[in-house]
């Protein structure tokens, strides 16, 4: 789906190269907002395109300004291939002139730039373009006020297009198990620069545990963390399986895969589960760029606050307890991690500021837990990297006999050797008998090597 609503918006453009005539003309001087440049918009659907200059004079600067309404998506792209390839910035900022919601540097063809907005509040919006100057700072509304190097045109393309519908809601369900994060808490402008993405729930049998999980980034050049919220596409895979594409403004893509696995019961009779999210962070600029890549978690357990505990036994393993138990797990070990008193964290996260983690404070509580893990990822221009974290509720990390939160050799060894022993026999381990059916067989050491060196 995802592909196809880009192939469409790629085709628009393209069909105004081939067939249009240029109707937007540069209005000199648009220097700033005061001078903005108007472009007279047609109905939802309208494109249009234009060749521009940045210069000659020295730091010229191009602002335009447009109605749009909200469940509106804008397209707009840069290219000055035909010029030299002159090396613009782009971004949209707010009716006010306070606040860029969206910006791009090198998303377009050669270091020209692209822009997919969705608006969430009518009003008459500005977009800037300016030529390259720093990578730092992109994300301020100053940035398209200062002096910058480039002289040269440039091809502008506009379009103005119906959103792509709201994402259907990540639900995740396996027996008596569930994980939910609804529509409006994993998609859109309220949820990039607020604090509300990953609202839900995490359930074992009717009980929920979980108030938030979700995700936030910082790449090079960006002076705070957004969260992840540009959706693109999705797709259910199955009732216990689905996957969501977003593609952020910086030129940054994330690839997400979330999955829930029933495991039984524990002893209590409490339905024991884990879920699965794996993130696939790549770089599309053309420049390197570090990505600080922060998993948020505000698990309250038993649906009650402040009395739960946490500790962080390894940098990639978080630990919350009061009935019942979550093990938060990292296939890798974070550049940092965090836990406090909810919502500190959370707040350094949406503040506008640039947050890096801690490494602390464990034990913690009895209290209103939250906790997160920093990864770290030095990403060159078309490259990608892949981040896991597992939620276990009720247990332990699949795999993993002696709860160290790393499935390795020592693991391995505990199952081959209890291998074929059953709750009636002498020397039968439970924690062995992963998914609890009262008997360490095929299933358990299908487990034990489908986990082999996570965590470690």
């Amino acid at each position: 789906m995802g592909f196809s609503k880009l192939y469409l918006t790629l085709a628009a453009l393209a069909t105004i190269s081939l067939c249009g005539h240029a109707v937007l003309t540069e209005e000199e001087p648009n220097d700033g907002p005061a001078q903005a440049q108007t472009i007279a918009r047609g109905a939802t659907g309208w494109s249009d395109f234009g060749n521009f200059q940045l210069g000659p004079q020295d730091n010229d600067l191009d602002w335009f300004k447009v109605q749009l309404e909200a469940g509106e998506q804008i397209v707009l792209q840069t290219d000055g291939l035909s010029c030299g390839d002159t090396d613009t910035v782009v971004a949209v900022i707010n009716p006010d002139g306070t606040q860029v919601v969206a910006f791009n540097d090198d998303g377009g063809p050669g270091f020209g730039s692209r822009i997919e907005h969705i608006v969430t509040q009518s009003g008459l919006y500005y977009i800037a373009v300016v030529g390259f100057h720093d990578v730092v700072g992109q994300a301020s509304v100053d940035y398209y006020l200062a002096d910058h190097p480039e002289n040269g045109c440039y091809r502008f393309d506009i379009l103005i297009q119906e959103a792509p519908p709201l994402p259907i809601a990540i639900e995740l369900r396996d027996g008596n198990s569930l994980f939910f994060i609804g529509p409006n808490f994993i998609s859109g402008s309220s949820i990039r620069t607020g604090g509300s993405g990953g609202l839900g729930d995490h359930k074992s049998g009717a009980l929920d545990h979980m108030f938030q999980h979700w995700y936030w980034y910082r790449a090079t050049g960006m002076s705070r963390e957004f969260a992840i919220s540009n959706f693109v596409s999705a797709d259910v895979v199955s009732p216990r399986e689905t996957s969501v594409f977003y593609r952020e403004p910086e030129g940054i893509d994330f690839d997400t895969n979330w999955q829930i696995r029933e495991m039984g019961q524990d002893p209590d009779g409490n339905f024991r589960n884990y879920v699965q999210i794996t993130i696939r962070a790549m770089n599309r600029t053309a420049l390197p760029t570090t990505l600080d890549l922060f998993s948020y978690s505000d698990y309250d357990l038993d649906i009650t606050s402040n009395d739960d505990s946490a500790q962080s036994p390894r940098p990639n393993h978080i630990q919350i307890v009061d009935i019942a138990i979550v093990n938060k797990i990292s296939n890798s070990q974070p550049f940092a991690w965090q836990i406090g008193q909810w919502p500190a964290i959370r707040n350094s996260l949406a503040d506008g500021f640039v947050t890096n983690l801690t490494n602390g404070v464990s034990p913690f509580g009895p209290g209103d837990f939250s906790g997160a893990m920093q990864q770290r990822m030095a990403l060159q221009p078309g490259a990608t990297e892949t981040t896991v974290i597992y939620l276990c509720l009720n247990m332990g990390l699949p795999g993993d006999t002696n709860g160290d939160a790393c499935v390795d050799d020592v693991d391995l060894a505990q199952v081959l050797s209890l291998f074929g022993l059953s709750d009636q026999d002498a020397g039968y381990d439970l924690e062995a008998d992963f998914n609890r059916d009262g008997i360490i067989d095929d299933t358990d050491l299908a487990i034990v090597l489908d986990f082999f060196g996570v965590g470690c």
